[in-house]
Formats: C-alpha cells, structure tokens, sequence
C-alpha cells in the first residue's frame, strides 16, 4: 500500500487503516517515513515499525529488493 505522506489527505488515509494490524512504514531515505508514523502514532496505531535509513539504505544492506 502506497500513502503520499506530503499528500493533503494523508491523516484522513491513515486513520481509515486497520489499526489491528502491523505496518512497516518506509521511504526512500527515512524521514518520511519517521514522521508518517509520528502521525499514525498520534492516529492509536499500535504496531507500527520504521524501517531506518529507508529503502536505499535496505538495498545498500544486499537485502531482498522485488522490482
């Protein structure tokens, strides 16, 4: 699931999300994603994780990358 965090409706997104279920939260370089899920936790959600360094630094590691 793709969410614009720079889009005007991304709380609205957000909060309408299963807050049930686990998210892994990521973006390319990881600020993005540490203040998306700085919202989403304000949101109630309570299994959220980030993925440090974003997705450049996970392919930067050799971890799986689908393309």
């Amino acid at each position: 699931m793709n969410l614009d965090y720079n889009a005007p409706d991304f709380q609205a997104k957000a909060a309408a999300l299963d807050k049930s279920k686990t998210y892994l939260v990521h973006c390319a370089v990881g600020g993005r994603s540490v203040r998306a899920c700085e919202k989403m936790s304000r949101l109630d959600f309570p299994n959220l994780y980030n993925l440090p360094g974003g997705f450049k630094a996970w392919a930067k590691a050799g971890q799986p990358v689908e393309k």
